[in-house]
């Protein structure tokens, strides 16, 4: 990959990517009103659920959040900000673009409460949640495969582990909870998120999804409890992140 700068500013204006376009052209994306910027989406997995995949940056704000399929309907939840800011569902808008150079996953605990509808059968009434318990970040870790699919392509694929957080809270200290011991996904420092040195362009109109693998699907994707137990109602909140340059319309 090369880059070509102004003669005015050290700023890069052209990307060129690998590969030829069908005419022999070099591929190269034009930069000059592109910024940094994350777009992320998220899922709510809940304690049991034997779903083969779970699937992110499929829905918009307003739109019903990712969820297992153990979550009955009155418990999914309605997209706000917090949960994405993709501004298309499984499709690029086709007036922006984006250079994707990193992936990073957000691990969140909380309590299922199916006695309560949408955002309120989330809850955080025990110590230390939304933090989650060591043996339910290693679960997720251990368990599940994430995965940036582009045109049907997977691109970056590896365990959660591998994708470090990098803005997890900077954990001090435990609970009077002898079972609990607090846990996040990688260091809590953007330095631990790994960038490519080639990114994964996802042009306008062109489909992507996040993807969760649960290659173990025939075995419930189970979590414990504050006990160290297996509960029913531990939910995990999974927030994908992609890290990288978008283009959008400056109107």
């Amino acid at each position: 990959m090369t880059f070509g700068y102004t003669d005015a500013l050290n700023q890069p204006t052209v990307i060129r990517l690998p590969g030829t376009n069908s005419d022999g052209s070099p591929k190269e994306v034009a930069i000059t009103d592109w910024f940094w910027r994350t777009l992320r989406s998220t899922v709510d997995i809940l304690s049991g659920a034997t779903d083969p995949q779970f699937l992110v940056f499929t829905y918009v704000e307003g739109d019903t959040v990712s969820h297992s399929n153990n979550i009955a309907a009155a418990q999914q939840r309605s997209a706000t900000l917090l949960d994405t800011n993709s501004e298309g569902a499984a499709e690029m808008p086709a007036e922006q673009e984006y250079l994707c150079y990193a992936l990073s996953v957000d691990i969140r605990q909380f309590l299922f409460d199916d006695g309560e509808d949408g955002d309120a059968a989330y809850t955080v009434t025990a110590a230390a949640l939304p933090i989650p318990n060591a043996g339910n970040v290693a679960i997720c870790q251990s368990r599940l495969i994430t995965e940036l699919e582009v045109t049907q392509k997977a691109t970056f694929q590896d365990q959660p582990g591998w994708f470090a957080s990098g803005a997890d809270p900077f954990v001090t200290g435990g609970t009077t909870a002898a079972v609990r011991t607090y846990a996040t996904n990688g260091i809590a420092s953007k330095d631990s998120i790994d960038r490519a040195p080639l990114a994964i362009h996802i042009g306008g109109t062109e489909k992507f999804q996040g993807i969760f693998h649960n290659p173990a699907q025939l075995a419930a994707l189970s979590f414990v409890g504050e006990d160290g137990v297996v509960s029913t109602t531990v939910s995990m909140r999974l927030c994908l992140r992609m890290v990288g340059l978008q283009k959008r319309p400056t109107a």
